[in-house]
Parts: structure tokens; sequence; C-alpha cells
């Protein structure tokens, strides 16, 4: 097997991010249960985003695990880091639907003490959230990533924070059939946010849930499969 490797990047150029220290993964790492794998990812329909995915995979571009945790490390206290840009978490060995309990850790470690926004589509099962739950409460905390508000009520009931794809027409502030409060992503409403100044995914303290509206090539697509606006 070859050495795990990820994309440290300690000045993001990446408009929607803005100039905030990123962490990316190879495909590997995605579960095999994510609805957006190889058909509605945001990384795979972007140009640009898709080809560095291509080279990461291919071990053209990133730095071996261990030099990119050592890297995060050495960041001041409090500094915002946007994990997984591409990627998600790296699977069990023996069961690519299960997060691995002791490579999730041993991360958290590195991003203790940093304004961590990060997400994860594994399924959210009593094993996953249970390993999740350590993960936060060890210094790495993750949102977990829903599809449609009946999704994210499921998710929510976990007690984890929640961020959820919803159709594109959604307004900006909206809420599950559950009556779960949904904001919509600052960076999707005004052109002078980012992800930099705003950090709301980086708040597990919030009583809301973040929405992402279904934008890009493949809006149209995942707008059928929500199935409507969260009302």
């Amino acid at each position: 097997m070859s050495p795990r490797r990820a994309q440290y990047v300690r000045h993001s150029g990446n408009r929607k991010t803005g100039p905030i220290a990123t962490v990316s993964y190879p495909r590997t790492t995605c579960p095999p249960c994510c609805p957006h794998l190889y058909k509605t990812c945001y990384v795979e329909a972007g140009f640009y985003t898709r080809i560095n995915w291509d080279r990461l995979d291919a071990g053209k571009r990133g730095q071996p695990l261990q030099d990119v945790y050592r890297e995060v490390k050495r960041l001041p206290r409090g500094t915002p880091i946007r994990d997984k840009v591409a990627g998600d978490e790296w699977p069990n060995a023996k069961n690519p639907k299960l997060i691995d309990k002791d490579l999730i850790l041993e991360k958290a470690r590195a991003f203790k003490g940093k304004r961590v926004i990060s997400y994860t589509h594994y399924p959210a099962t009593a094993a996953n959230v249970r390993i999740l739950k350590q993960a936060a409460a060890a210094g790495l905390p993750v949102n977990l990533s829903a599809d449609g508000v009946k999704d994210a009520d499921k998710k929510a009931a976990t007690g984890l924070s929640v961020a959820v794809v919803v159709p594109s027409d959604t307004p900006k502030v909206s809420h599950t059939p559950k009556g779960r409060k949904v904001v919509i992503c600052p960076a999707q409403t005004s052109e002078r946010v980012t992800c930099a100044t705003c950090l709301l995914c980086a708040d597990h303290n919030r009583d809301y849930l973040i929405g992402f509206r279904a934008h890009g090539t493949q809006k149209k697509t995942i707008d059928a499969t929500l199935g409507g606006v969260a009302t």
C-alpha cells in the first residue's frame, strides 16, 4: 500500500474559502455510499479542482500525511482551517463505510485549537457518530453532511452539527420538517463573504443548520434529487 498523502496549502487562493489554510485528501477517503461520488460532487464539477484532485490521487501533488499534520499542528491557536476541501475522512480498512477511529483521532491531535471547517458524508451510524464525538472531544469537530431537510433532521438528532444541501431556490432562512432552522451559507448570498470572514461552520455551538444551495453545473440534477424547497 502506498503511503497516505494529503495536500496542505497555507494560504488558499480559492475565492470561496478566502486566504486560509486548507487540506485536501484523495478520492479513496470518500465513502462509497456518498450520493455525490463521481456524480454531483462539487470538486468533480470544477475544472481546476478536478485536475488537482486527479493529481493528488496520482501522487503528483500533496505530501505524506505526517508532514501535513506537522504543518497544521504548527499553526497558531485559533487559526481558521478548511479541512477536506476535497475528500473525506480515512476509512476503516475492513469497512469502507466506517471512519477509521485511530486515524481521525491522530488528526484531531494536530487540529486541536484551530477553528476547523469540516464536513463528512460518512453515514451517521451509531459507530460513526461515536467516533465523530470522540474526535470532537479531542479537538476536531466535524459537521455531518445531509442531503435535503429530511436527512438533516435525522442527522441533527445525533447531536452533531449539520450542514445540508438544499434546492437552489431555498430562501435565506427556512426550516426542516421538524422545525429546525436552516440558514443559507452567507458566502452564497453575498460576494463579500468567504469562509475566512464567516466561520459559521466552525461554530459547533450554533442552534441552527447551515444550508448550501444547489449550484453550478449540477444544480438542476441536485434540485431534482432533493425534490422541493424547504418551508
